[in-house]
């Protein structure tokens, strides 16, 4: 069985994720924050009437938090059943 993964980098770090759980990739857009969230999690967008939480993966892998440009995306990914 062959798997085939989607490469992205962080701080010059290359990572992967299986192909077969992302469900989108999108521009960056603002999220809406919430409050008393743990720091990596930088808000919630809108994706057609679900709400999705928004993670900043570099700052949940300590590698320091990341101000999005406009080179930045959102990958949405199904894990366990479920959006993140």
């Amino acid at each position: 069985m062959q798997i085939q993964l989607i490469t992205f980098e962080i701080d010059a770090k290359m990572l992967a994720v299986d192909i077969m759980a992302v469900r989108e990739i999108r521009a960056w857009t603002p999220t809406t924050p919430i409050p008393n969230a743990p720091p990596f999690v930088r808000g919630v967008v809108n994706l057609r009437g679900l709400v999705l939480p928004v993670i900043d993966l570099s700052e949940r892998l300590g590698w320091g938090r990341v101000e999005p440009c406009e080179r930045n995306v959102i990958i949405v990914v199904e894990i366990a059943g479920q959006l993140t």
